[in-house]
């Protein structure tokens, strides 16, 4: 069975490979009509903009004088309206955000071909095309709203999602938050890069693990409600529009970073009373993004690459290392991403990008309120990374294809303090809260998910229909190892019972086959 499914998307792929490129997630539809109010067929429509390596994409009005232009990137286009006859019709100036269909209608008059009226108008801001409800968050508001630059932080800005830790200003940006909508389980979540599945398998899939480069977007979609077909989840859509190289050489530079200098002290006396020595304090926040892109051959190949270092490091509360001073815990990330587009004929697109993300924390409190520096964890990602091939293509203006495969990989490890040894056993005083000597486990997973995408879409003035097949599959690995495989529990610093493990184990798990076939109109 895994065998047929993956050959019929490769048969789906290789069908697809024929044309010209589609590209992400927007659309531009309407009605052209006369001056007496009739509607005009065979009108042709032209859209145009930089964000478009082909330049222009081209449909032809129906019979009830509509038209749709479906899967351009978000950017700025001008579109023309032109037929025998009359008057052609420009409008400049329409900013088309992502995941969103603008409605630009036309009215033609008898004249000269020769004679364009160009119409400078408001860029519609209300998409009545589609139920679906969304934020696009763009890369205006990305650069502007001061939050920790992250997918998981950016989606608390949206009506109607909850978190289980706030993130502000990036001092929860070392760990990933779990997010819901409307009462959806965390787990319903879907991330997407440029509308392809990046889930992984790792736990629920609700868990990524690879932290995004902030540079690489261009803007976010938030989906909340009345998801396409196209998605299986029910809750939390996020899909991610990357950015991509013009024909220009473009680039940015990000910094921003914080000390404990600039936090305000809000430990009372009352509070040192009551035995608070120690407060959770930033030591420090920082985050150096530098991107650059444009072409390396124009209108034919373009490149966009990325690099970002973003860190937090912080004391805990009350928790002091043997020579008195602070307990901290110190992390941070390093991501590089490069993409590539290439317009390989007139006909057909090819996009591809890798993402390489490498975390590091080193004393991770977790398994007791209070937890010393010795037995806090040891958290590292050696390699984890998400990489994408798409190839989109146009058979003709009404006839649109595209193929393609998502990968994630993620090794993640959870371990003890490189100066514990390993006769040094946890030991957790469940009265105090208190856990020392110590972390309870050397925990190690591996997970592996690729993501396999084909789908046709078959555009009119009046319907966009489109069917396709996603597949999944990839194997999951995780081991325990526990010193001594023992725990000592104490009561109010006396002895009281233990725990006793049978380690070290492991499992194994082979995610054989996520089908999902659909039909939309």
């Amino acid at each position: 069975m895994r065998t047929i499914l993956l050959t019929t998307v490769l048969v789906l792929a290789a069908s697809m490979a024929m044309e010209r490129p589609a590209s992400a997630q927007s659309a531009i539809a309407g009605v052209v009509k006369d001056s007496s109010g009739a509607v005009l067929p065979g009108v042709t429509v032209e859209a145009s903009s930089p964000a478009l390596i082909e330049k222009t994409r081209i449909a032809t009005t129906d019979a009830s004088g509509q038209y749709k232009l479906i899967d351009l990137r978000s950017g700025s286009y001008t579109v023309t309206f032109t037929l025998s006859g009359f008057n052609a019709v420009r409008r400049d100036g329409i900013e088309l955000p992502a995941s969103f269909t603008a409605t630009v209608n036309a009215e033609l008059t008898v004249g000269s071909l020769q004679e364009t009226l160009t119409v400078s108008g408001a860029t519609p801001m209300v998409d009545v095309q589609n139920s679906v409800q969304q934020s696009v968050i763009s890369r205006q508001v990305l650069d502007t709203v001061p939050t920790g630059r992250n997918v998981f932080a950016v989606g608390a800005l949206i009506p109607g999602t909850s978190t289980n830790k706030p993130d502000v200003g990036g001092s929860e940006g070392m760990q990933q938050n779990s997010y819901a909508v409307h009462g959806s389980e965390t787990r319903d979540i879907a991330f997407q890069v440029d509308g392809m599945s990046l889930n992984s398998n790792y736990q629920d899939g609700s868990f990524v693990g690879v932290y995004y480069n902030d540079g690489m977007i261009q803007d976010i979609s938030y989906q909340t409600n009345a998801l396409p077909a196209e998605v299986s989840q029910g809750g939390l859509r996020i899909n991610m529009i990357p950015r991509e190289g013009g024909n220009a050489v473009h680039g940015s530079l990000f910094s921003s970073g914080s000390s404990a200098g600039m936090q305000s002290d809000n430990l009372t006396s009352a509070l040192r009373a009551r035995g608070l020595k120690l407060q959770n304090t930033v030591t420090s926040i920082y985050d150096v993004n530098a991107s650059v892109g444009g072409p390396l051959k124009r209108d034919r190949l373009w490149f966009f690459t990325s690099v970002r270092r973003w860190g937090n490091d912080r004391t805990v509360a009350n928790t002091f290392n043997p020579d008195g001073t602070a307990a901290i815990d110190d992390s941070h990330i390093t991501d590089g991403v490069l993409r590539l587009t290439y317009q390989a004929t007139t006909k057909n697109k090819i996009s591809a990008y890798y993402d390489k993300n490498v975390k590091f924390r080193g004393h991770r409190r977790a398994g007791a309120s209070f937890v010393s520096p010795e037995a806090a964890i040891y958290q590292t990602t050696p390699l984890g990374y998400t990489s994408q091939v798409k190839w989109q293509s146009a058979v003709s203006s009404k006839f649109l294809a595209e193929a393609g495969i998502s990968l994630f990989y993620l090794h993640y490890t959870q371990g003890y303090e490189p100066e514990v040894s390993a006769s040094d056993v946890a030991k957790l005083d469940f009265v105090t809260s208190t856990l020392t000597n110590a972390s309870i486990s050397n925990y190690n997973s591996i997970a592996t998910k690729r993501n396999y995408t084909a789908s046709v879409s078959y555009v009119t003035g009046a319907h966009a229909l489109k069917t396709g097949i996603q597949f999944g599959e990839g194997p999951y690995r995780e081991t325990y190892d526990i010193h001594q495989d023992i725990t000592l529990r104490f009561r109010n610093g006396a002895p009281d019972s233990v725990d006793v493990y049978n380690t070290p184990t492991e499992v194994r798990e082979s995610l054989n086959a996520e089908l999902g076939v659909y039909v939309q109109d």
